[in-house]
């Protein structure tokens, strides 16, 4: 996780690092489609909801070209987004100083928590919307969760993040960060995975790997709450993709 309220590390709790650089902005997908601009906010906490109208107008599936969307490479590039600075395990500044959630509490290993939603061609997810909010808002604040997964029909098998950092499991901090709903980056097993908020409207939350954060491209992306048929898709097209069901899992 990117950071968490005071005390959840343990010891003195360190200012939290930025997320983003102020003044930076980056383009993002808005509801009915077409592109707007969001804004880093002056804190460096985040990006600020998505600004419809200082963007285009065009089709939503047109790639959306920005500082943050560039360094990510259609083809599954591990380039981090321009406003975060990895250590040679992958992590952010932000990820290292709070990346690792409390032990395991006895008797909490259980078996893994799963979403799966069936999403269709060019229908705005809003059902699958309110089950993945459930689902995030439903994962263990005390697991160690060492795994995540994301799959679907293109990619049975799916992409799966088992690296340790510098302070835990990645996979904790990714399913932590999804819990919580905070943005987090990682290099894990040659792919770039990202907890992404902002993408649509308010602060919906988002599983990216390997393809834009808010924007179209190839890739992996879950991204139910977007407002608009551009849900993402799984090992391919992440806007006004096929009908497909997406499976994500910790465990």
């Amino acid at each position: 996780m990117v950071f968490a309220a005071a005390g959840a590390c343990g010891g003195t709790t360190a200012a939290p690092a930025p997320v983003c650089t102020a003044g930076v902005t980056q383009s993002c997908l808005c509801v009915g489609g077409g592109t707007g601009v969001q804004s880093c906010k002056d804190d460096g906490s985040g990006f600020a909801a998505c600004d419809c109208g200082a963007g285009d107008t065009g089709a939503s599936d047109t790639p959306v070209d920005s500082d943050v969307d560039a360094s990510l490479s259609d083809t599954g590039g591990s380039a981090l987004p321009d406003t975060e600075v990895a250590d040679s395990t992958g992590d952010t500044a932000a990820d290292v100083a709070m990346d690792s959630g409390p032990a395991d509490a006895p008797g909490d290993a259980g078996s893994g928590s799963t979403y799966s939603e069936a999403f269709t061609k060019g229908v705005t997810s809003t059902s699958q919307c309110t089950s993945w909010d459930t689902w995030r808002k439903s994962l263990s604040e005390t697991k160690v969760y060492t795994m995540i997964t994301v799959k679907g029909p293109a990619d049975p098998s799916g992409k799966s993040c088992t690296d340790m950092g510098v302070s835990g499991p990645k996979a904790d901090s990714l399913c932590q960060a999804l819990r919580t709903g905070v943005s987090v980056s990682h290099s894990c097993g040659g792919d770039t995975w990202q907890v992404n908020l902002y993408c649509g409207t308010g602060t919906a939350v988002g599983l990216i790997v390997n393809s834009p954060p808010c924007g179209c491209g190839t890739g992996y992306a879950v991204r139910p709450c977007i407002g608009s048929d551009n849900w993402g898709g799984i090992n391919g097209a992440t806007c006004a993709a096929e009908s497909q069901t997406m499976t994500v899992t910790c465990e």
